[in-house]
């Protein structure tokens, strides 16, 4: 199997603990077989640490869940990580398997795109991924303006 290659012991516990236990989510299945898709300087860390983000989230795991997005973070490439394949499969992973109430991901991934459409523009990935999650736009709003209220607006102080 695909997570025998890594030789990464968290790998290795985590298919153990998928091969003892029922979960046949879709996060449980991706993790176990997907197939690697490399680049040519970067490997498939991110993809473990964001399924083993969304598994500590789904079973409410909070330490695993801290140390996964700690690792996710730390994991991005370069100073333009979405011209990694593997960080762009990583984004759209997270978007797809975590819950719209995760502000900490959507903003993060928001300054992602951000910082991306503001040296590159917009490109096909970006579209893509914001006319699939709408509510990334809002995300995007609230970053380009600094701002992490609900709303997205900031609000005008009182002069006078």
């Amino acid at each position: 199997m695909y997570y025998e290659s890594l030789g990464i012991p968290v790998a290795e516990k985590f298919a153990n603990l998928l091969e003892q236990s029922e979960l046949t989510t879709e996060v449980a299945q991706t993790a176990v077989s997907a197939e690697p898709s490399y680049d040519d300087t970067f490997d498939n860390r991110l993809l473990i640490h964001a399924n083993l983000y969304c598994i500590a989230d789904k079973y409410d795991i909070n330490g695993l869940q801290e140390l996964a997005w700690s690792k996710f973070e730390a994991a991005l490439p370069g100073e333009y990580p979405l011209e990694f394949k593997v960080a762009r499969e990583a984004i759209r992973f997270l978007m797809d398997n975590t819950p719209e109430r995760d502000t900490k991901v959507r903003l993060f991934i928001a300054s992602l795109l951000c910082g991306d459409m503001d040296t590159f523009g917009r490109r096909r990935f970006v579209d893509d991924l914001l006319d699939h999650h709408p509510e990334l736009k809002d995300y995007c709003l609230r970053v380009i303006m600094d701002e992490d209220r609900p709303s997205g607006w900031m609000v005008t102080p009182n002069v006078g």
